[in-house]
């Protein structure tokens, strides 16, 4: 890895950590892109960011450990099981094109879907949950994208931010580490970028997580709402334009 890459990663991840740390979700959301721009390989790329979606999602769930539902985080947990086999059997089997495009507009549906709905107030049952996190499994290995349903899963129950946040954060650090072990599995990464990358920018990453979702406490629960649409949006549109 070059210096011009180290401190463009730098930025990168400042930008991710800081959007990931406001929504909860979107640090692979931003990152992805941005890092394919810099010139890292995708299987890299993939590593790193389960790195540090481990890393400072893991800081949030220790800082909010006492808001996390977590009989929900293990009924989601419980579908990604699943959800993670049937990721690795699309990507077997299916285009990569065509199921990235499949994604995208999925996650556009959904944002849209909530564009024009209102928080129902009403929590969605174990079984609605489990499938939920069997999306949430098989859109982590699809498209780095699993944050995306329970995020909208939680916007459409209308959760406030805070708890939001502390549910995101502990499902992503259980998930993450089940991805990374189908993702280390499947194919070899080039471990000395991995490791570079994440010791010279994990401390960019866990300081502006920290500042970030410290903000994002204060959002009331219709701005933050709005904020995680807008970045499913966004999300589905990148899947589509990178397919």
């Amino acid at each position: 890895m070059v210096v011009e890459q180290l401190f463009l990663g730098a930025v990168v991840v400042a930008v991710a950590a800081a959007i990931g740390g406001v929504s909860g979700f979107g640090f692979a959301l931003v990152s992805t892109p941005l890092f394919l721009l810099i010139g890292l390989p995708l299987p890299t790329v993939v590593a790193i960011n389960l790195a540090f979606g481990m890393s400072t999602r893991l800081t949030v769930a220790v800082q909010l450990w006492r808001e996390i539902d977590y009989g929900r985080v293990l009924t989601l947990l419980v579908g990604t099981v699943p959800g993670i086999a049937l990721g690795w059997l699309l990507l077997e089997h299916v285009d990569t094109a065509i199921l990235k495009k499949g994604v995208g507009v999925a996650v556009l549906v959904a944002a849209l879907v909530l564009a024009t709905s209102r928080p129902t107030g009403r929590r969605f049952g174990r079984a609605a949950a489990s499938g939920v996190g069997a999306l949430a499994g098989a859109l982590g290995i699809v498209a780095s994208l699993n944050g995306v349903p329970p995020a909208v899963m939680y916007a459409h129950e209308g959760r406030s931010a805070t708890s939001t946040l502390a549910d995101l954060a502990g499902f992503l650090v259980a998930s993450s580490i089940l991805s990374a072990v189908v993702v280390v599995m499947s194919a070899p990464r080039d471990t000395g970028t991995i490791l570079i990358g994440v010791a010279c920018w994990l401390p960019v990453a866990l300081v502006v997580t920290a500042i970030s979702t410290r903000f994002a406490r204060r959002l009331p629960a219709a701005t933050f709402r709005k904020g995680v649409i807008v970045l499913i949006a966004a999300g589905g549109l990148s899947v589509l334009l990178s397919s």
